[in-house]
């Protein structure tokens, strides 16, 4: 079956199966609309970014999320599941904290690669950037 992404100008991101997306054809499921909550989380979508698509129908995305201290993330999101928090700005890692991402690819069984902007690094500027696999809460 034929799966592809689309992302709206509307900042949606939506699953597309069967037919050709290109001519609107093919039935689509909006998974993450600009407004939407994170479950649990104050503030709401007011930015979507990047998306990549795995064969299992799982959308990973970076998204920016205001109204709340959450500020910028990466996600995962599924027909039926709740939305998934990879890792966001201000987490921890072992040298600094996150600051900004672009995430790469993201596998058939939901991990994400990416590369990441660290601030308060031991090493200033020469040591400032990361590349990184994650896991659903698992860094």
């Amino acid at each position: 079956m034929f799966k592809n992404l689309m992302l709206t100008t509307m900042l949606a991101v939506a699953l597309v199966t069967g037919g050709d997306a290109a001519q609107g054809q093919g039935l689509s499921e909006m998974l993450v609309l600009e407004g939407d909550p994170l479950n649990g989380v104050a503030g709401t979508f007011t930015d979507l970014g990047l998306v990549r698509l795995n064969n299992n129908g799982q959308v990973a995305f970076d998204g920016t999320l205001t109204g709340g201290s959450f500020g910028r993330g990466l996600f995962r999101a599924e027909s039926g599941a709740p939305l998934v928090t990879y890792v966001r700005s201000g987490d921890s890692t072992s040298n600094g904290t996150f600051g900004n991402f672009l995430i790469s690819s993201l596998n058939n069984v939901g991990q994400i690669s990416f590369s990441a902007d660290l601030l308060g690094t031991s090493g200033g500027a020469n040591d400032n950037r990361g590349y990184y696999i994650a896991s659903a809460g698992t860094l």
